[in-house]
């Protein structure tokens, strides 16, 4: 019941979860700039990474064919590794 002579404000937006929009684009903004931090910390290791995928695509089949005969995992890994030196 509001007070003789008092002004009722209306009340603050929010979102579904309670939180009011000023929170969330303060929440969106710290993110994107830990996110950009991020990439610049992993920049480095982004050529690397790369020719691990590539190697790995192309010696994919020939572990599937190994161990398809063996049906032993480990096995199959270390002719793989022993062979390719």
């Amino acid at each position: 019941m509001p007070v003789p002579g008092s002004v009722e404000r209306a009340p603050e937006r929010r979102d579904m979860t309670g939180q009011n929009k000023e929170s969330n684009l303060f929440f969106f903004a710290i993110l994107g700039l830990v996110t950009i931090l991020f990439l610049y910390l992993l920049q480095p290791f982004f050529f690397p990474i790369f020719w691990a995928a590539v190697i790995a695509g192309i010696f994919r089949p020939l572990y599937n064919r190994i161990n398809g005969r063996l049906h032993r995992p480990n096995l199959s890994t270390a002719i793989l590794f022993w062979s390719s030196r």
